[in-house]
């Protein structure tokens, strides 16, 4: 018998082994939500025009599941077996002609479900979907290009899953599957799809590192795209290289959050001005509007290190920019990441001028911005909207002499709490506990009785077991409120 090759053995790397890790993101009271591209499912076939292995899609069995759940193989070959044993022996030429006419056209179909799957966001399901098409495949050098290609394909669900729905493991396994693909991509042979790998790569990494604790995982994803960048030039491949450009800026703007020094929030500047060269409102209105969005983070960032607010009032140019492409009506998403972003720049001018017009700004833009990003449908951005609109709510409280402001952003910083959980993401849930135990010391020291200072007490607690002084400065301060709080309770017993 014909031993299968070694690409054939991709798609065994088990979806069920990936583990989740824990998630540390630099600790700010507040983030913005870069972009890259948006997916084009224009063009998938719906799931009534399909059979797609019964409940899996047509009945959105799975729907949301992280790659942990999901244990069980979409398709097999065995009805196809049971056909290819009617198949008179003495045909054996034709039979084999005829089982590979069929498993490639099982291949197709198992394809096809995962795009459909796809437009349902039920990235796991598509994954399966891709990885079983893969192994459909029968072995020979004739079908590895499809094979790759549905390995890409089964690696862009995952990162997808894990991107949307904090999946770690789904980002570990897009991670080895990028890998495993630049093996079996030679560089010399297939530049451009080298190039692609390696930009893709560079995603996945990014949005795990994101996650995590140092830098390693982004220093990956900056090596990943300025590899992709000795092959995508400006002048071949003008939207590709563009695309690496805006992605490399937003891995190096992670990296400067996470440094005292703002030279890599200079470079991530620098990344996203080269790529607007090429994604001009003119040739390019929707990746266009994308940059200037990012180019507002970075400027809000450099804003934060700098006295004075022109780089803010830049940062507030450049999402106002963005939002006459990203409307509410074409792009309901991007409109709505960009509102939170535009809310995150409002609020901070807000504190520096001392704004109450500014900070109530702020709250409507972040409102406006949950109409869209609900928590079904992106639930890690609809928390992170949560959390800075309660940031907001509490700064607007001191322009208020009552609690109304206070509790509005303690039921937020709750509400993002369901899914900004210790397990899933450590440092932001930290992050969050210590915002809420300010909002209830605040009301405690407003209101009679001890309630309020003892629920502050056990989230500044909590907070505190995810932060150490050598890690985070916040430390200090943490336990100064801690203290402040247990005083007043001492006092009022």
């Amino acid at each position: 018998m014909r031993s299968k090759p070694i690409i054939y053995s991709i798609v065994a790397i088990a979806t069920a082994s990936a583990t989740l890790l824990g998630i540390v993101r630099y600790l700010s009271p507040s983030k913005e939500i870069p972009t890259i591209l948006a997916d084009d499912t224009q063009n998938y076939p719906r799931a009534s025009d399909l059979n797609c292995g019964g409940t899996l899609v047509g009945n959105a069995s799975t729907s949301h599941n992280s790659v942990a759940d999901s244990t069980q193989s979409i398709t097999g070959r065995e009805g196809f077996r049971q056909q290819d044993s009617q198949l008179p022996s003495v045909l054996l030429t034709d039979a084999q002609q005829t089982e590979s006419l069929i498993v490639v056209k099982d291949a197709d179909a198992a394809a096809r479900c995962g795009k459909i799957a796809l437009t349902q966001a039920k990235f796991v399901d598509a994954a399966k979907y891709f990885a079983s098409a893969a192994n459909a495949l029968p072995p020979g050098a004739e079908h590895d290009r499809a094979r790759l290609n549905y390995i890409a394909l089964e690696a862009s669900a995952l990162n997808s899953q894990g991107t949307r729905f904090g999946d770690n493991g789904a980002l570990e396994g897009a991670i080895a599957r990028y890998r495993k693909l630049l093996e079996f991509i030679p560089h010399e042979r297939d530049p451009l799809e080298w190039a692609t790998a390696q930009n893709n790569l560079g995603n996945a990494l990014r949005n795990l590192g994101d996650r995590e604790r140092g830098t390693a995982r982004l220093e990956e994803a900056v090596a990943a795209y300025q590899a992709a960048l000795t092959v995508r030039n400006r002048d071949q491949v003008p939207f590709e290289w563009a695309a690496t450009q805006n992605s490399l800026g937003i891995a190096l703007w992670r990296l400067g959050e996470r440094e005292r020094k703002t030279e890599r929030l200079e470079q991530a500047l620098e990344a996203y001005q080269a790529a607007l060269t090429v994604r001009t409102r003119e040739r390019a209105a929707v990746v266009w509007a994308e940059t200037q969005n990012n180019i507002g983070i970075v400027l809000r960032r450099l804003g934060q290190r700098e006295k004075g607010t022109a780089r803010l009032e830049e940062a507030v140019a450049a999402y106002r920019a963005a939002l006459m492409e990203r409307t509410r009506d074409r792009l309901p998403q991007q409109w709505a990441t960009t509102e939170n972003n535009l809310a995150l720049v409002l609020g901070e001018l807000g504190q520096r001028e001392g704004s109450k017009a500014r900070l109530e700004e702020a709250v409507e833009a972040y409102r406006a911005a949950l109409t869209e990003q609900t928590r079904e449908r992106v639930p890690m951005q609809w928390a992170l909207t949560q959390n800075n609109l309660g940031y907001a709510l509490a700064r607007l409280s001191n322009y208020e002499s009552g609690t109304a402001r206070l509790e509005e952003a303690v039921t937020a910083y709750r509400a993002a709490l369901t899914e900004r959980t210790r397990e899933r993401m450590p440092a932001d849930w930290a992050s969050t506990q210590n915002a809420l135990g300010l909002a209830l010391l605040n009301i405690g020291k407003r209101e009679s009785g001890t309630r309020r200072l003892e629920e502050a007490a056990e989230a500044l607690r909590a907070a505190l077991h995810e932060r150490t002084r050598e890690e985070l400065p916040q430390q200090a301060a943490i336990e100064k409120n801690l203290a402040e709080t247990l005083n007043l309770i001492e006092q009022r017993k």
